[in-house]
């Protein structure tokens, strides 16, 4: 055997030992604490069994508003929000309440507010004003329900597990979100004491 056969057969064993395995012989010993797959001889083409706290466990995590409204009821409501610029607002607040008017809400929007759908998102400023009465921000310590347009709300609970009506409109469903709560309305909501008005006439000039 010449020297070079007998270099790469030493370094062979060595390799071979330090995963247990030694040539010839079974010297290798359980390591004391290991994990019971870890220290077991595992057969040829066996799977090894993984003890049980070694499996992680899946932890559910709450969807982000975007990941929420892409439900078929909230798909209106979605574009709404995108074309008014609020998705980036509310995304920075550390919490808040998005009262979310469902699909056929703004299909009625013409009978239930006197501004017709089509109007409604062709004008810009007009959604942000109406969609910002529907985003209440720290709702913990904004104790007036005040929206992010400046008017309040009138709700009937003290905080968002205890509201169940707003404006006089009945909450249909209550959805945790990922920096907030949607709460969801069957119609879109607009504020009483100064109504919007999608297409005042201009003043006669003097």
């Amino acid at each position: 055997m010449t020297g070079c056969d007998r270099t790469r057969r030493a370094l062979a064993t060595i390799a071979l030992a330090s995963i247990g395995l030694a040539t010839g012989c079974s010297s290798a010993q359980p390591i004391e604490g290991a994990a019971p797959a870890a220290a077991a001889a595992i057969a040829p083409g066996a799977t090894p069994i993984v003890a049980p706290s070694t499996v992680p466990t899946a932890t559910p995590s709450l969807p982000t508003l975007h990941e929420l409204l892409v439900q078929d009821r909230f798909v209106p409501l979605q574009v709404a929000l995108d074309r008014s610029g609020l998705f980036t607002v509310i995304d920075g607040l550390d919490d808040f309440i998005l009262f979310a008017p469902i699909g056929t809400a703004f299909a009625s929007s013409g009978p239930d507010i006197s501004i017709e759908y089509s109007t409604l998102m062709s004008n810009p400023l007009l959604l942000e004003a109406i969609m910002r009465y529907h985003v209440v921000a720290d709702p913990s310590t904004n104790q007036a329900w005040r929206t992010m347009n400046g008017f309040a709300l009138d709700v009937d609970g003290s905080d968002t597990d205890t509201i169940t009506n707003v404006d006089g409109i009945d909450i249909l469903d209550r959805i945790p979100v990922r920096n907030g709560t949607v709460l969801v309305i069957p119609r879109i909501l607009l504020p009483a004491s100064e109504p919007l008005v999608a297409n005042a006439a201009p003043e006669p000039e003097a």
